[in-house]
C-alpha cells in the first residue's frame, strides 16, 4: 500500500525539482504535436483494440482528458509533463520490468 502513496508523491516532487532548477519551458512549444500524437495513438488502439475493455476506456479515458485539459482548460504545461514523464520511465521499466 505504501508504493501507492510513494511513486506518486516521488513523481511529484521530481517534476517540481526540476521545474525549479531547470529552464522547462522550452517542452510548451511541443503542447500540440504532443496532444494531437497521444489523441491519434489512443483513438487507434481504442479502434484496433474493441474487444479488449480495459484498452478500450483507457483510450477513450485519455483522448477525453487530453481534449478537455488542451482545449477547454487550455493547460500549458502539457510539454513539460510529458518530457519528465519520458525522464522517469526507464527507471520504471528497469525496476519493474516491460
Amino acid at each position: 500500500m505504501d508504493v501507492f502513496i510513494c511513486i506518486p508523491f516521488a513523481c511529484v516532487f521530481t517534476y517540481y525539482c526540476l521545474d525549479k532548477f531547470f529552464d522547462l519551458s522550452w517542452a510548451m512549444a511541443f503542447n500540440n504535436l504532443i496532444v494531437f500524437a497521444a489523441i491519434t495513438v489512443c483513438v487507434l488502439v481504442a479502434l484496433i483494440e474493441p474487444g479488449r475493455v480495459y484498452t478500450l476506456v483507457t483510450a477513450i479515458a485519455t483522448v477525453l482528458a487530453l481534449i478537455y485539459l488542451h482545449f477547454i482548460a487550455k493547460f500549458p504545461l502539457i510539454g513539460q509533463a510529458s518530457f519528465v514523464y519520458l525522464l522517469l520511465m526507464p527507471g520504471f521499466l528497469l525496476l519493474t520490468g516491460f
